[in-house]
C-alpha cells in the first residue's frame, strides 16, 4: 500500500530539466528549423536544402531532357562510347613509337622539320679533313681522255672545298708521269704548261720526269677529280701517295714576267731600295769611263736649257809658218772656226808676238817664248790672227784651227 506524506514535500527540478525559460528557447529554435525545412517536392535552389553526395555513393541514373548541358554535371559510368577520332590506347602507342628519344640521333630516327621562311641566319661550323689516296703505276695509260688503263693511274676524288694537291712519288720506274683533271667525272684533260712544283728544287715542270722521286705541289681548285698517270711507256713500279687540302699553296714564278704594261705590287712611299745589280751587272758609281754598268739616260723634252760650249772637231786644220825676220804673218780664220791654239816651236831663237784683229809687231801683241803655246783661244770666222818675231832670226810657229761640228 502506498504511503503519502502530507503536506507535500518541495523537490527541485533535475539538472538540465525543462524549465519555462528553456521551453521558450526550444520553441524559438524549432520555429527557426521549420522555416528552413522546404516543403515536399522539387523547388528552386534558393528554396532547397544543400546536401553532399557520400564518397561511396552508388551510381545515380541520369536522364537528360536535352543534348545541351549547362553547368557542371557529375557523371559516373563504367564505360562511355568515345567520339569519332578520339585517341585510344592503340593510337597513343603508335604515336609513341614515332616520338624519338631525347638527344641527337641519326636521320632515320629523327623527326622531319622545316625552317621558317624568315629564319634568321644559323651559325655553322664546319671541319675539313685532308683527302688522301695512294697506289702504284706499273703500265702506260692507253686511254688518256677516259677511264684509265688498270695499273696506270692513282686517282683522288670528292674534292669539294679542296684547293691544293700534293703527290709524293717513290720507287724505281721509267716513264714520265702526268697530271690530269676532270670536271664532269668522265672526260680527262692533261694539265698544260708547267703545273708541277718540285718542293725540293723549287722548279716547275710539265711532268714528273722519268724515274724522279720527290714531292710535287699543284693547284686542284674546282676540279671534281684528279689523277697522276703514266702517259708514256712505263717500266718498274712508281708508288704514288696523294693528299688534297684546303690550305693555300706556295706561289712562285716559273718564267720571266712577260713584256707589257702590267704592274705587280708597288713600293711603299719613301721606302729605301738597294739595287745591287742592273742587267746582271754591278752599277758603276762616281765619275769615270762609261760602258757596262752605266745607265743610259734621255734628256726630258721639257728640260731647261744647258749651258754649252762650242763643239770641238779634232780634225781641224793645222798651219805651220816660218816667220821672216820681224815681218808679221796673218792667219785668217777658216769657215766654221770656233777657236785656235798657237804654238812657238821650241827650236826658235827668239820670242814671238801674236794678236787678234790687228797686226802684231815687235812691240804689239801677246808675247810668247819658244816652246810655249797659247792654249785654246775662242775665235770665230772673220777674224785674223797676226804673228811676228821680236828679233830677226830662225823662228817658226804653228796654228791649229778648231772647227765646229
Amino acid at each position: 500500500m502506498a504511503t503519502f506524506s502530507w503536506p507535500p514535500i518541495s523537490v527541485g527540478a533535475p539538472v538540465g530539466g525543462a524549465t519555462s525559460a528553456n521551453q521558450v528557447l526550444e520553441i524559438a529554435a524549432l520555429d527557426s528549423i521549420n522555416t528552413k525545412t522546404p516543403v515536399a517536392g522539387q523547388a528552386a535552389m534558393a528554396a532547397s536544402s544543400p546536401v553532399v553526395i557520400a564518397s561511396n555513393q552508388s551510381a545515380i541514373p541520369v536522364t537528360l531532357a536535352s543534348t545541351t548541358v549547362t553547368g557542371t554535371v557529375a557523371v559516373s559510368a563504367a564505360a562511355l562510347p568515345l567520339p569519332a577520332g578520339a585517341a585510344t590506347e592503340t593510337t597513343l602507342a603508335a604515336m609513341n613509337t614515332k616520338t624519338p628519344a631525347l638527344g641527337q640521333a641519326v636521320m632515320a630516327s629523327s623527326q622531319p622539320v622545316v625552317l621558317a621562311s624568315n629564319q634568321s641566319s644559323i651559325p655553322v661550323t664546319t671541319t675539313f679533313s685532308d683527302i688522301t689516296a695512294s697506289g702504284t703505276i706499273t703500265t702506260q695509260n692507253l686511254v688518256p681522255a677516259g677511264a684509265a688503263t688498270a695499273g696506270s693511274a692513282v686517282l683522288s676524288t670528292a674534292l669539294t672545298g679542296v684547293s691544293t694537291g700534293l703527290a709524293q712519288v717513290t720507287g724505281g720506274y721509267t716513264g714520265a708521269l702526268s697530271l690530269q683533271f676532270t670536271v664532269n667525272g668522265t672526260t680527262w684533260v692533261t694539265a698544260g704548261g708547267t703545273p708541277l712544283l718540285n718542293i725540293s728544287t723549287g722548279a716547275f715542270s710539265a711532268t714528273i720526269a722519268s724515274g724522279v722521286q720527290g714531292i710535287f705541289q699543284f693547284e686542284v681548285a674546282a676540279a671534281a677529280e684528279y689523277r697522276i698517270t703514266g702517259l708514256a711507256a712505263m717500266t718498274g713500279t712508281a708508288t704514288v701517295s696523294l693528299k688534297s687540302s684546303q690550305a693555300t699553296s706556295m706561289v712562285a714564278l716559273d718564267a720571266a714576267i712577260p713584256v707589257g704594261a702590267n704592274i705587280i705590287g708597288a713600293l711603299v712611299a719613301n721606302q729605301s731600295v738597294n739595287s745591287a745589280q742592273i742587267n746582271g751587272v754591278v752599277p758603276l758609281m762616281g765619275n769615270g769611263v762609261t760602258g757596262t754598268g752605266s745607265l743610259r739616260v734621255t734628256i726630258a723634252s721639257d728640260n731647261t736649257a744647258f749651258a754649252t760650249r762650242d763643239p770641238i772637231n779634232a780634225s781641224g786644220s793645222v798651219i805651220n809658218t816660218t816667220l821672216t825676220g820681224t815681218t808679221a804673218t796673218a792667219h785668217a780664220a777658216p769657215a766654221n772656226a770656233v777657236g785656235f791654239l798657237l804654238e812657238a816651236e821650241s827650236t826658235n831663237t827668239d820670242n814671238v808676238r801674236w794678236r787678234i784683229g790687228g797686226v802684231a809687231s815687235t812691240t804689239a801683241g801677246m808675247l810668247m817664248e819658244p816652246g810655249r803655246d797659247t792654249g785654246y783661244i775662242p775665235c770665230g770666222t772673220g777674224n785674223t790672227v797676226s804673228v811676228c818675231a821680236t828679233v830677226s832670226g830662225t823662228n817658226t810657229c804653228s796654228i791649229a784651227w778648231v772647227l765646229s761640228a
